[in-house]
């Protein structure tokens, strides 16, 4: 995380807090936050995460009106039924990429 970036796209920096969780406490840190009061947004890499732990952050993130960004790779795509919106994102030639 760059903050001066963070900054330039109007988040309020002294509300920013960055987890930097390893392995298995990765989920288990976007479980505690998803359900606590006061998280607006989560944005997380989840490489490795069953469907059951996904459509628990999904329920909770609806309940709490939490916003919920899982970025997972390409592979992963069919794993989660419960997930409102993917987006899948493919690299290009010139450093470009397409959406799907």
């Amino acid at each position: 995380p760059y903050a001066p970036a963070w900054a330039a796209a109007g988040v309020a920096l002294p509300r920013l807090l960055v987890s930097r969780a390893a392995g298995t406490d990765v989920a288990r840190a976007c479980l505690l936050s998803v359900a606590s009061e006061g998280v607006g947004a989560i944005v997380a890499w989840l490489p490795a995460a069953d469907p059951a732990l996904l459509d628990r952050l999904q329920r909770l993130a609806e309940i709490n009106r939490t916003l919920l960004f899982l970025f997972r790779p390409a592979g992963c795509g069919g794993e989660s039924p419960s997930a409102s919106l993917r987006i899948g994102f493919d690299a290009e030639a010139a450093g470009r990429f397409s959406l799907r």
